[in-house]
């Protein structure tokens, strides 16, 4: 794609830049420097001072190196060099212990490793209150040389005519013009790469044409992310064969690695939202609601985490101390824990609704008294819509600490009352209607026909009152509403039917007459 393209650009920009930057500085201090062993500092000092082109001397270098035949030693000196030159590593020489009696923190030892995470293998020694560089380096340097330099690191130097190895500005004039030639193959394999990957590209494209399950762009970055990455690697083999001075090579180097870990993480965020869109396809053949929201949040937390990781990788790079800068934003971070506390409550909040999962979009839920339909489960908050079609916005804290009942995971909607009739009403008459009731349950489409209740339950103030009860399975209000409103019509032609009244509550009221009593007036016979 063309942001891929216009970052391999800029890559190449910068590495052309270079080529046309005075690089004067190296490794070593100048100045009159004795041969000595008696430190780290004066160790490393000989080994690199002497091989410079102005202070060469193949024999006192060779001193640091424990070998009895100097032609040996001299050798290894030099490969030595080379593999510190070619991987760009800088020896700070004001870094370097100066002390004769230096003592390694983790092996309680005479030992000193310049570069513990690049080259473990490769440190200093003290034998007979001389420093020098270990065996086991000894037995590393030719295989660390070889791998570096697969063809020799005087591969191109020895083979270049006499006008391109004179020097100009600290550099060769093959050095020079190597830089830009790595530069040109570079964009050459890129093209080359970029239409060997065409045709998978095209079947990844059509596969998702026929899925749907994913953006085009986003296969085609991940494409274009492996081609660069890809010339990235061959750019790291092969620079070192153009034997740059050790800032240079350092500079180069720190480059390649951390454009290298830029397109890893393009690679890992393109992947990772192709991966989600393959997820989400999935989940919208489940039943299971909760995944729309779930799948968003981990694919946001995918790519947040592969974000971190690349700027870690990028600062470890830097030589930035990553522990410390970890540490110190955890001590910021419980700080600011404590100041927002009930930020973080509604984040733990949000976190157990995902994994309990009392209720999905969609769900009819009574939350903290509040009815209505969830919308969306947010990092803060729930949103719910009420029956009056607004949104109450309840925090995840307090989602998490209330009894909710979610209405919407019911395998029955239950149609509980009573019926109340006159007491004028016959048993002959109950007997028919509590029996019409149950035939209607029973014949009813949409009713469950098992643990149903039609009963004559009690004898109340103003009506004989019936119990009925049954279970409608279906899954939405409105539907429930549908079949209540069929049931009560139908309950209410039976009454009609068998002359059945319904009662509603009243309360009779007697007024006393001369001081005599109406039940009293009311038993007198008719001819008295």
């Amino acid at each position: 794609m063309l942001g891929i393209d216009y970052q391999f650009r800029r890559i190449g920009l910068v590495s052309i830049l270079i080529s046309l930057v005075v690089i004067t500085g190296n490794a070593q201090e100048r100045g009159d420097v004795q041969p000595s062993l008696s430190s780290p500092f004066m160790t490393l000092r000989t080994h690199l001072y002497y091989l410079q082109p102005e202070t060469y001397s193949l024999t006192n270098s060779a001193m640091t190196i424990p070998e009895s035949d100097p032609e040996v030693a001299g050798k290894l000196a030099i490969q030595l060099k080379e593999i510190l030159d070619g991987k760009g590593l800088f020896v700070r020489m004001n870094k370097i212990p100066q002390q004769a009696d230096f003592v390694d923190s983790a092996s309680m030892a005479h030992y000193y490793t310049p570069f513990p995470k690049q080259l473990p293998d490769v440190y200093l020694e003290r034998v007979d209150s001389l420093w020098r560089y270990s065996r086991e380096t000894i037995r590393v340097v030719p295989r660390l040389h070889r791998k570096l330099y697969p063809l020799g690191a005087d591969l191109l130097s020895e083979r270049m005519p006499a006008v391109l190895c004179k020097r100009f500005l600290g550099l060769t004039v093959w050095q020079y013009l190597g830089i830009p030639v790595l530069i040109l193959c570079g964009f050459t394999l890129h093209y080359i790469l970029t239409r060997i990957l065409r045709p998978v590209v095209a079947l990844l494209m059509g596969r998702v044409r026929k899925h749907r399950y994913a953006d085009p762009k986003d296969i085609q970055t991940a494409a274009k992310a492996v081609s660069v990455l890809l010339i990235l690697y061959a750019l790291v083999k092969v620079f070192p064969l153009l034997q740059l001075p050790i800032k240079s090579s350092q500079f180069i180097s720190n480059a390649l690695t951390i454009s290298s870990i830029m397109f890893w993480m393009l690679l890992g965020l393109a992947l990772t939202r192709i991966i989600i869109s393959r997820i989400r396809a999935a989940s919208a053949t489940t039943e299971n609601r909760m995944d729309d929201q779930l799948i968003p949040a981990g694919g946001k937390l995918a790519q947040i985490v592969i974000v971190v990781v690349a700027i870690v990788f990028t600062l470890s790079q830097l030589d930035i101390n990553v522990a410390a800068l970890i540490a110190g934003f955890s001590i910021g971070a419980l700080a600011l824990a404590l100041a927002a506390q009930d930020t973080v409550k509604n984040l733990i909040g949000s976190l157990m609704i995902f994994v309990d999962r009392p209720f999905q979009v969609g769900d009819a839920i009574v939350a903290d008294g509040q009815e209505g339909t969830v919308v969306e489960v947010g990092l803060r908050s729930t949103r719910i819509r009420a029956l009056d079609t607004s949104v109450l916005s309840i925090p995840n804290g307090t989602i998490a600490n209330i009894t909710i009942s979610n209405m919407g995971v019911r395998e029955f909607r239950m149609m509980n009352i009573t019926l109340g009739v006159t007491y004028s009403t016959t048993p002959e008459q109950i007997e028919a209607f509590t029996a019409a009731l149950k035939s209607l349950i029973v014949n009813h489409p949409l009713t469950l026909k098992e643990n149903y209740l039609v009963h004559f339950r009690e004898m109340g103030d103003s009506a004989l009152k019936i119990l009925f009860r049954c279970f409608i399975p279906v899954h939405s209000i409105a539907e429930e509403l549908q079949i209540r409103e069929e049931i009560y019509l139908e309950i209410m032609r039976i009454a009609q039917r068998l002359k059945i009244n319904f009662a509603f509550p009243s309360t009779s009221i007697y007024l006393e007459k001369n001081g005599e009593s109406p039940f009293q007036e009311e038993a007198k016979e008719p001819g008295d």
